[in-house]
């Protein structure tokens, strides 16, 4: 699983960040972090795409399984989208694979 997630690193703010794809699916049973998908990391939301709610539990979803402050995760693209470009800081890199390799 984990050889198809793609991810680079950028700066944002002078720190160094890990940037990935996300594939969201809104209005799913419940809100988790569910694997890879074609390189992106696939996160179901319970919220629908309106008013913001779904992006704001996306950075939820990530900030809560990466257990980090909601304000180290950005939305940098994609914020219309069901394809979304996140960035979290790098020291999050282990905890993210960690997190990808939960069955």
């Amino acid at each position: 699983m984990l050889s198809n997630f793609i991810y680079n690193v950028k700066y944002v703010n002078n720190l160094p960040h890990i940037e990935f794809n996300a594939y969201v699916i809104p209005r799913s049973p419940v809100s988790r972090i569910d694997g890879v998908r074609n390189g992106a990391l696939l996160i179901r939301v319970k919220a629908a795409p309106e008013d913001g709610k779904a992006n704001e539990e996306v950075r939820r979803c990530i900030a809560d399984s990466l257990e980090i402050p909601l304000r180290k995760v950005l939305i940098m693209k994609g914020f219309a989208s069901r394809h979304k470009l996140v960035a979290v800081p790098q020291e999050c890199e282990c905890l993210l694979f960690g997190v990808i390799g939960k069955p």
